[in-house]
């Protein structure tokens, strides 16, 4: 039987406590965005050309904050290039928001590496601090009328992904057709 003293025990019981409380303000800050209007975005892609959020109304989209040292995000991203080469027809759209400060030419080679085709702009902390971005990876799926629809703080996985568009592309659930 291993025993722990109740010194460490307590401190990783607070610890614990310290992390879910974090979790839960991030969800509960976030969350309170639900069913309002996304905020503005327009910032250039990686060719400099502009990309407006506003431009997307009346399609489903899916913004993400990322970075190319953010293991999570890795684990993530081939999660979105499939499901936007799956569902751009139907309407989808993915906007990759890259926090790599004045990286291109990494933020080029990931993007290279991985395949994606969807549009990656360069955010920074501004457009973290209207997003009310707390860390990253987070994800935001925004409705056809403009609408934040859900928040995501963390890694998400294909599958769950996936449950959250299909209802707001008009989709039944996977399994219910």
């Amino acid at each position: 039987m291993v025993r722990v003293s109740t010194a460490s025990g307590s401190v990783a019981f607070l610890s614990l406590l310290l992390w879910f409380g974090l979790l839960l303000l991030i969800v509960g800050e976030a969350g309170a965005l639900v069913r309002d209007p996304a905020p503005g975005l327009t910032l250039p892609d990686l060719e400099g050309k502009s990309v407006e959020l506003a431009r997307l109304t009346g399609k489903v989209v899916v913004v993400n904050f990322w970075a190319t040292w953010c293991d999570p995000c890795r684990y993530e991203i081939p999660d979105f290039v499939e499901l936007h080469q799956e569902y751009r027809g139907r309407g989808l759209e993915v906007i990759g928001i890259s926090m790599d400060k004045g990286k291109d030419e990494r933020v080029k080679a990931f993007v290279k590496e991985f395949g994606i085709e969807y549009p990656i702009v360069v955010g920074d902390i501004q457009v973290a601090r209207q997003w009310l971005v707390r860390g990253i990876p987070m994800t935001f799926l925004i409705d056809r009328e403009g609408k934040i629809a859900q928040v995501i703080p963390g890694a998400i996985d294909k599958r769950a992904l996936e449950a959250g568009i299909r209802p707001l592309l008009g989709i039944a659930p996977t399994g219910k057709r």
